[in-house]
């Protein structure tokens, strides 16, 4: 979905998975990783932490 948005929008877009609720949070790292996440974090409130430390390049 994030690539497809990508395409449409000529955009970088970031992909954030978050495994921490899925009851395999093992295959769920593994399908975030197979599908090129840009981050994987267990819990959304690590994600304020991760964009603060991010500086945006145009």
């Amino acid at each position: 979905m994030v690539r497809r948005a990508e395409e449409k929008t000529h955009l970088k877009i970031a992909f954030c998975g978050i495994y921490g609720c899925s009851s395999q949070p093992l295959e769920t790292m593994r399908q975030f990783k197979e599908k090129g996440a840009d981050v994987i974090i267990q819990d959304i409130n690590q994600l304020p932490k991760i964009l603060n430390k991010v500086s945006v390049k145009e």
